[in-house]
């Protein structure tokens, strides 16, 4: 593993850092449960599911090794909830949406999605979560110098101009909140 994979979220996730499980799941579980409504996973069955593929993510994550690609994790973690889907659909007997059949022919359309394509909204709302989780790490001014620096696109020195802060502390503050999110995306 990489130096900096080592301190990213999944690394300290694959260590067993028990604060790092929490994050994933704040992070990804609302990312898990769209995943499972898309493979037609009824409302009903859905936290059992949901739990069922977290507990996956624990016993497999071991074996997970980043690619360079953007959102290899997520492509990983796709693929996961996909077979616990597929699992569940054998199990219960029923077909994606709930309709009971002994078919199993029925996970065709669960399998053949391509795990390396997003849905863009759901992918938004992933980096809007870790965006809010951010906020609540470093706080509102913290937040303030990534807002206008990175959502605005505000110069450092022209956020730091509003917020009465030199260029430089601007940018620390700003490497650190866009390290720390790229860590708790994987990315």
């Amino acid at each position: 593993m990489s130096e900096s994979t080592r301190y990213s979220l999944i690394g300290r996730a694959q260590s067993g850092q028990e604060n790092a499980w929490s994050e994933l799941w704040r992070v990804y579980g609302d990312y898990v449960r769209y995943r499972l409504r898309t493979a037609g996973v009824r409302e009903s069955d859905l936290e059992d599911v949901t739990q069922d593929v977290f507990l996956k993510v624990s016993t497999s994550l071991a074996g997970f090794e980043p690619k360079r690609e953007v959102g290899s994790f997520r492509a990983w973690l796709k693929l996961v909830v996909r077979q616990r889907a597929a699992d569940h659909f054998k199990k219960t007997g029923r077909t994606p949406g709930g309709v009971a059949t002994a078919s199993s022919g029925v996970f065709a359309d669960v399998a053949s999605e391509d795990p390396d394509e997003d849905d863009v909204t759901e992918v938004a709302a992933l980096y809007d979560r870790a965006v809010r989780l951010a906020e609540e790490k470093f706080g509102p001014e913290a937040f303030e110098v990534f807002r206008l620096t990175v959502i605005e696109g505000l110069t450092s020195a022209e956020a730091g101009a509003r917020l009465g802060k030199n260029a430089p502390a601007v940018r620390m503050v700003k490497k650190r909140t866009l390290a720390w999110l790229r860590d708790v995306l994987g990315e």
